[in-house]
């Protein structure tokens, strides 16, 4: 039996009467459990804010498994096709999960699916790099970013400044505030 309190916040969102329906009631409890189970219980079919917002859920509980098993349970639906910022939720679990090889292989999976990384994936990719000492794969992120169209901020440098500090790469991070310096782009 569904959750009613679920099924009401899972329809007020789909009926336009509360945009905040689902994320509220979940997500800012970091309740995953419930989320998912209302998402997969629903009398009515959940939209992209209910998937994002258990997706973020499963994050904020360090449940990146539970968040990819949410983005896989979106692609069975095969009623919402998941976009950009699905794809951002799924990588952000993963970087608060500190799974910077899961992030990684996110952004291949958006990319075969043809759609086009924003900044924010990128930055939570080289973020979630960062935070597993993989500064090579955080500057070949930023290097790919100017190519692939979409222009690196002042996150960027930042978290891939910060992944050169953490692995003591501190002449590449100069090298680096320096490049920020000359773009005006300032921490």
């Amino acid at each position: 039996m569904a959750n009613p309190a679920a099924s009401i916040a899972i329809r007020s969102w789909r009926e336009g009467t509360n945009t905040r329906g689902f994320a509220s009631h979940f997500g800012e409890k970091a309740q995953w459990q419930d989320a998912i189970g209302a998402l997969v219980a629903a009398d009515v079919v959940p939209g992209f804010s209910a998937y994002s917002a258990a997706i973020i859920t499963c994050g904020k509980a360090y449940q990146w498994q539970q968040a990819l098993n949410v983005l896989n349970l979106m692609h069975a639906a095969d009623t919402l096709s998941p976009n950009v910022i699905i794809y951002s939720a799924a990588i952000k679990a993963c970087e608060e999960s500190k799974q910077w090889q899961q992030a990684l292989n996110l952004l291949e999976v958006v990319q075969m699916a043809e759609l086009v990384p924003d900044v924010v994936a990128y930055n939570t990719i080289i973020s979630a790099c960062e935070k597993g000492g993989q500064w090579q794969q955080a500057l070949h992120l930023l290097a790919t970013m100017s190519r692939a169209k979409s222009l690196p901020n002042v996150v960027t440098y930042s978290a891939t400044v910060s992944a050169f500090g953490k692995s003591q790469q501190w002449w590449r991070a100069l090298g680096l505030l320096t490049t920020m310096h000359t773009a005006n782009l300032l921490p």
